[in-house]
C-alpha cells in the first residue's frame, strides 16, 4: 500500500488516533488463509508461520497476488501484527473446503497465537450453515476464542447472496459498498454484516469483500492490541455494534474509534452474552457485575 493512501484509508474507518497512540496490533496474531503471500511491505519479520494446505507444497505462490493483497489491507490499520501464511487457494485446481477446514483447525490448535482468522475466501452454499462441514469449522473456531472474519462474496446485494462459510453461525461476515449505494448494498438484514469500504493499493485498483476482510481484520487487531483481555464474542459485539451506528448514519464504514469507544464501556460496565436464532440475528444481552 502506497504511503500516501494509507492515512486516508485510517481516517476513512476513524482509526488513525488509535494508530497514533500505538495500537497498530502488537502482540496480536492474525492467520491468513489465502492464496499464500510474498514478503514484501515488511511482512517478512513478521511471519511467524507459513503452511501449506493444498498439497503444492509451496506457502508462498508468486503469480497469485490475492493473498497479498489482503495481508496488505490488513497491514495499512496493523502493520505490528504477527502474521501466519497459511495457503489453502491452490495454483491451478480448485479450491477445496476440506483444505481450509484443516488450516482452520490448525488455527484453532495454535490458540492463542492466533486470535483473528481472516478468510477471504469463498464457496457456493452447501447446507449452510447448520449442514455444512466448513461452517461448522467456523462456529468451532469461534468458540475455541478465535474472531474469524468472513468476505461475503460478491454475489450481492440481492436476498440470499451471501456465500459459504460467510453464513456461519459466529462469523464476523464483511460486505462492500460504493458510497453512493450505502443504503442498497447487501439489504440481506438475517445475516449480521460490517460495512467496509474499497480503496486503491500498490497492487492495483480492486473491489470486493476480500479486501473488506483484511481491512475488517486489521481493525479487529487494532482493537485486541488496546485491549488485550478482551475475548473475541465481545470484541465482535463492538465492532457489530460500530456498524449498526455507521448504517443509522448513511455511512459506509464501521468506526474503530466507535468500536472502542464501546469496548472500554463493556470492559467496565457489562458482561455480554448472545442468542443466535436459526436465521443468525444477533440479540445481546447485558448483565451488570
Amino acid at each position: 500500500m502506497t504511503d500516501a493512501a494509507a492515512p486516508a484509508i485510517r481516517a476513512r474507518v476513524e482509526a488513525q488516533e488509535l494508530y497514533d497512540q500505538g495500537y497498530r496490533g502488537q502482540g496480536v496474531g492474525v492467520a491468513i488463509l489465502d492464496s499464500g503471500f510474498l514478503p514484501r511491505n515488511g511482512f517478512d519479520p513478521r511471519v511467524i508461520e507459513e503452511r501449506d494446505f493444498t498439497g503444492e507444497g509451496r506457502p508462498r505462490h508468486s503469480s497469485n497476488w490475492h493473498g497479498s493483497t489482503v495481508a496488505t489491507c490488513l497491514s495499512v490499520l496493523a502493520p505490528e501484527t504477527r502474521l501466519g501464511n497459511f495457503r489453502v487457494i491452490p495454483a491451478e485446481a480448485p479450491m477445496r473446503r476440506e483444505d481450509v477446514i484443516a488450516a482452520l483447525d490448525a488455527v484453532v490448535a495454535a490458540f492463542p497465537t492466533y486470535r483473528i482468522a481472516n478468510l477471504s475466501l469463498s464457496f457456493a452454499p452447501e447446507g449452510c450453515p447448520d449442514a455444512c462441514p466448513l461452517c461448522q469449522a467456523v462456529e468451532r473456531a469461534y468458540r475455541a476464542g478465535v474472531l474469524v472474519v468472513v468476505a461475503a462474496g460478491n454475489e450481492g446485494p440481492a436476498p440470499d447472496t451471501l456465500t459459504c462459510p460467510a453464513r456461519a453461525h459466529w462469523a464476523l461476515t464483511v460486505t462492500a459498498t460504493l458510497p453512493e449505494t450505502v443504503n442498497d448494498y447487501w439489504r440481506d438484514h438475517r445475516w449480521a454484516r460490517i460495512w467496509a469500504q474499497h480503496v486503491t493499493g500498490r497492487f492495483g485498483r480492486s473491489y470486493g469483500t476480500s479486501y473488506s476482510a483484511g481491512y475488517m481484520s486489521g481493525q479487529a487487531a487494532m482493537l485486541f492490541s488496546a485491549f488485550p483481555g478482551v475475548s473475541a464474542d465481545t470484541l465482535r459485539f463492538a465492532l457489530l455494534e460500530a456498524a449498526r451506528v455507521a448504517e443509522t448514519e448513511g455511512r459506509a464504514t464501521a468506526s474503530t474509534a466507535q468500536a472502542h469507544a464501546q469496548l472500554a464501556r463493556l470492559q467496565g460496565l457489562v458482561r455480554i452474552g448472545a442468542i443466535v436464532t436459526k436465521s443468525n440475528a444477533l440479540f445481546p444481552m447485558v448483565e451488570k457485575f
